[in-house]
């Protein structure tokens, strides 16, 4: 018997094994005489063609009753116990990893044809599809991975490229309101940063169902552009009642209930009030919710600073007033601008209160203490900052937005000034106080010298001054 090898060993075949490529490994008997043993095995030669699909977890169809029944089944104070945190997260993440399995179903992630963003070109599609098969055949072998490479780097140039571009187009055609997001809308629409308002009259049936089909065509456009409402913030703001409506409107008793309407096959609540903007609408749109909202933010401010600042000086109290508490009282004025005498006097309360505060003027009258500290009355307040934007829409910055709010007046009397404007004739009080109509009448009677002030900074100057006659 040898004990040791009298000669070197030669290795004639190393086999090494991938999972799923090499099965059923049988040795056998040795060759003739030779020492080189006889090996079986079968070669599983299909599975290159299996295509792989990405499967993912199916949260819709999980059993969540059974997962937190599996997980309330390990003695988590016992487990943790005496546990460092590296431990701790890792018991825990095989534990949730198992019960995972017996709980939460997979499926197959699919991609419906035809749902791909609107910035995906058909020639941009066409590189997509070509780098797919190359890719595929690279990994067969038939393609060199320099051509893999030429074909990905060709679809991120192109990826990126209709992405400037779709930017582009956006960021020029927001304001001419040209995207296909508006196309077919009858109604009015209000773009924002992070929302959108859709207003229409509802004055008859066919007004009313005109809103749903644009409601339908906003959904179909989120469909398109894989982008979604979220329907648990959409609300319908009914901005008329029934007893304000003409006696035209009482023939109909469907125009007199208020309508709901549909999104995506669901019904959008109906809401009474709505904010945006830190203004609150609601359904009666007198904005007596709104005065009541910003006197109370006032008065809070005015608390603070009493509180919190010991001095009473003019010095003191007035830049304190001026900078972070008159801003509540005259934030979008143009918009809530009291309409009833009782909310006038409401937020003048809140400015009465705070000229009181400051030291020395305790025996002067309001009117009186106004005129030492150089200050108007809230209303002469508002009416400046009305004409400050309507002089903005019509002769300023905003001139080609203003060209639908105001009319100027067909009439050959310049009396006063020569940029007169129409006034209109309402039968609802509630209409005769919106911005558009209510600065029309002060308008009219500013002095030439005023209405023809070159820039806005002269305009503010020469208006301060004609104040007096228009109050």
């Amino acid at each position: 018997m040898i004990d040791s090898l009298t000669r070197e060993a030669l290795l004639d075949l190393l086999l090494t094994n991938t999972d799923e490529l090499i099965r059923e490994v049988k040795i056998g008997g040795s060759l003739g005489c030779s020492d080189h043993a006889l090996v079986e095995f079968t070669i599983l030669r299909d599975m290159g063609q299996v295509k792989s699909r990405v499967r993912t977890l199916n949260f819709r169809r999980a059993n969540i009753q059974l997962f937190k029944e599996l997980v309330d089944e390990t003695p988590w104070e016992t487990a943790l116990w005496d546990k460092g945190a590296e431990e701790s997260w890792q018991l825990y993440k095989d534990i949730f990893l198992r019960v995972q399995v017996f709980s939460i179903p997979m499926c197959k992630k699919w991609v419906k044809e035809g749902r791909r963003p609107s910035c995906l070109s058909k020639d941009l599609l066409i590189k997509l599809k070509c780098k797919k098969e190359i890719h595929r055949q690279w990994n067969q072998g038939h393609v060199s991975w320099e051509e893999y490479r030429d074909a990905d780097w060709m679809c991120r140039h192109g990826t990126r490229k209709v992405k400037v571009q779709l930017e582009l187009n956006l960021a020029r055609d927001a304001k001419n309101n040209k995207k296909g997001f508006y196309s077919g809308i009858e109604c009015t629409l209000s773009k924002f940063a992070d929302d959108m308002k859709m207003s229409g009259a509802v004055d008859s049936l066919e007004r009313r169902d005109a809103i749903q089909r644009d409601l339908d065509r906003l959904e179909d456009w989120t469909h398109v552009n894989l982008m979604k409402f979220n329907k648990a913030k959409c609300k319908i703001l009914h901005p008329a009642c029934i007893q304000l409506l003409g006696p035209q409107y009482k023939k109909d008793i469907d125009l007199l209930e208020w309508h709901n309407y549909r999104l995506d096959g669901e019904w959008i609540e109906s809401s009474p009030e709505e904010k945006d903007l830190e203004v609150l609408v609601d359904e009666k749109v007198n904005m007596s919710w709104q005065c009541a909202l910003a006197a109370q933010k006032a008065n809070h401010v005015l608390g603070c600073i009493k509180r919190g600042v010991t001095s009473r000086s003019r010095e003191v109290i007035l830049p304190l007033y001026s900078a972070v508490m008159r801003p509540h009282l005259e934030y979008c004025i143009q918009l809530w601008g009291p309409q009833y005498r009782r909310d006038m006097e409401l937020l003048e309360r809140v400015q009465r209160r705070a000229v009181k505060v400051i030291r020395g003027l305790e025996h002067l009258s309001y009117e009186e203490r106004l005129r030492e500290l150089g200050l108007f009355n809230l209303e002469k307040r508002w009416l400046q900052g009305g004409l400050i934007a309507a002089f903005q829409y019509l002769k300023g910055a905003y001139r080609k937005d203003g060209e639908g709010l105001f009319t100027r007046a067909c009439s050959d009397r310049t009396r006063g000034n020569a940029l007169k404007l129409k006034e209109g004739r309402f039968r609802l009080d509630i209409r005769k106080k919106f911005f558009t109509v209510r600065m029309v009448r002060h308008w009219n009677r500013l002095p030439r010298e005023v209405v023809d002030s070159p820039s806005l900074e002269v305009f503010k100057a020469r208006l301060d001054g004609a104040l007096g006659n228009l109050v």
